[in-house]
């Protein structure tokens, strides 16, 4: 599955056309508001198909949801900036506690430094044999 970016290509932190997840919610919302569009008015009908906005809402919105904004872009009437303010909704509800965990994540600096040191003494253990194996096959062991 390929996520389009806020460009309409596919998303990706080299395009620099993402959604920050963990941003907070004015930045989610900023971001959406910003995905291209063409410039077709709210009362004209729309191919939700060819959509930026609409290929990230469906990966987000409940099918009935999806169904029933697939019809108002095809008989017209979806305006843009109201539907970009539901994905940013649906993107903000569905990444909040996950926005969440993650700020309490980078407020527990010394819990980090504990799961890496830990994450560090596993590795090492995991690949002192190998690199021993390696140096005596190479012959500077």
């Amino acid at each position: 599955i390929t996520v389009p970016g806020i460009d309409g290509r596919k998303m990706s932190k080299s395009y620099r056309n993402t959604i920050p997840i963990f941003a907070d919610r004015a930045e989610v919302q900023r971001q959406v508001m910003r995905i291209v569009t063409d410039s077709k008015k709210p009362q004209e009908p729309k191919d939700p198909s060819r959509c930026n906005v609409f290929a990230i809402y469906r990966h987000f919105a409940p099918p009935e949801a999806v169904d029933a904004k697939r019809q108002l872009y095809e008989k017209g009437g979806a305006a843009y900036a109201d539907i970009k303010k539901e994905l940013a909704d649906l993107l903000n509800e569905y990444f909040g506690p996950r926005q969440e965990a993650y700020a309490a994540l980078l407020e527990d600096t010394r819990g980090i430094d504990r799961v890496l040191t830990r994450g560090a003494a596993v590795a090492r253990a995991a690949a002192k044999p190998m690199l021993e194996r390696v140096r005596r096959k190479i012959g500077v062991a």
